[in-house]
């Protein structure tokens, strides 16, 4: 049911829109705002990490004939060059920094940008040229908030979530065998390490797997709800039996314990 599903949340990203693994970032020429299209380019990347201080980037490959001034504090990374269509494959950033130099020969023109900071998931940018030589250089931001969101918490890695998922839920387990009173009780407490171990990994690898491979919000939070439901009904499943809950209990169960461990893990980031 995961890959299916993964299949069919990725055939309906476009080939022009959202970042792909292994694809270049994409970025948009303008000029003052205007389109800009068919003319040849030489486009460097600069690195201008921490790194690169002290440094100075110059003798760009592509720029030879340009009057380009070496760049303080920067270190060429690679040149790309071509012809400026709606969109050009720019370089991949190998930097958490960086900026952009562009050279137009037809038009005797080199252009430098403001400096960026470069991000895991979204590489489709914009770059304004300016014709006193300035340019500015920006990245789509929609969803970023949310994206970023996530990214965060995939750094607290699975560890981390599963013994997060593990004490909450078993918190809440523990309120149900006060009240209900099962007979094995041992046994209800190893279903709920069984069933978080079963569905904790496919929630979040799927989820991290869709939203690095859609490179939107929209996919990703239907993948979220879809893994959050099936591990709800999956755990359920597992805590159903006579020695442990019938299914109705075992049902509620699941879903105010993958609800709070859910809320908890929401918080995560929050904390660190």
């Amino acid at each position: 049911m995961f890959l299916a599903f993964s299949l069919g949340t990725v055939a309906e990203v476009h080939a022009d829109f959202g970042p792909k693994i292994g694809s270049p970032p994409r970025l948009t020429m303008t000029w003052d705002g205007n389109p800009l299209r068919g003319e040849k380019y030489a486009l460097a990347v600069l690195d201008c990490s921490p790194s690169a201080r002290g440094h100075r980037a110059e003798k760009f490959y592509g720029f030879e004939s340009s009057s380009l001034p070496p760049v303080d504090d920067c270190r060429w990374i690679t040149t790309t060059q071509g012809v400026i269509k709606d969109a050009v494959n720019m370089p991949q950033a190998a930097a958490p920094r960086f900026r952009l130099a562009v050279w137009l020969p037809d038009r005797k023109q080199v252009f430098l940008s403001n400096v960026v900071d470069s991000h895991p998931i979204l590489n489709t940018w914009f770059l304004n040229l300016r014709s006193d030589g300035s340019a500015e250089l920006w990245h789509d931001a929609t969803d970023q908030e949310v994206i970023d969101w996530f990214i965060l918490l995939a750094r607290h890695e699975i560890l981390t979530a599963f013994c997060v998922t593990l004490a909450v839920e078993s918190i809440v387990l523990g309120i149900f065998v006060a009240r209900i009173k099962p007979t094995n009780v041992r046994g209800l407490f190893v279903r709920c390490l069984l069933g978080n171990t079963l569905t904790l990994p496919i929630v979040w690898s799927a989820t991290m797997i869709t939203m690095i491979v859609s490179g939107q919000v929209g996919p990703t939070m239907v993948m979220l709800g879809f893994c959050e439901l099936a591990a709800v009904v999956v755990e359920a499943f597992v805590l159903t039996s006579r020695k442990a809950f019938p299914p109705r209990i075992a049902l509620a169960y699941s879903s105010l314990a993958n609800l709070a461990s859910f809320s908890a893990g929401m918080l995560i980031p929050l904390l660190g």
